[in-house]
């Protein structure tokens, strides 16, 4: 079985380096923690389109995004947002 980090739950870094890790992290500025955070979503977000578009080639990029909306939010709100692009590009369009 994993050993398990009493402190963050991980089970894959050294306890030392965890140290290290969470002693840059206490040091950094909250807008320096913010920009970090702000770049691990944007990159999650990025390597989960690319899977999303893997799994489905020749996929539209909006269906793409449209299947992302669906597995993390369900698909009510998939058709919902849908229906409103939709109707959004159908009124914008000359």
């Amino acid at each position: 079985m994993a050993r398990r980090h009493p402190r963050t739950g991980l089970s894959d870094t050294a306890l030392e380096a965890e140290r290290v890790h969470v002693d840059l992290l206490r040091q950094a500025g909250v807008t320096r923690r913010a920009e970090l955070a702000s770049s691990m979503t944007e990159s999650t977000l990025a390597r989960c389109m690319r899977g999303i578009q893997q799994a489905n080639p020749g996929m539209s990029d909006i269906d793409v995004k449209l299947r992302f909306v669906e597995i993390c939010y369900g698909k009510d709100l998939a058709r919902r947002v849908k229906a409103y692009l939709g109707e959004k590009l159908h009124v914008e369009q000359p």
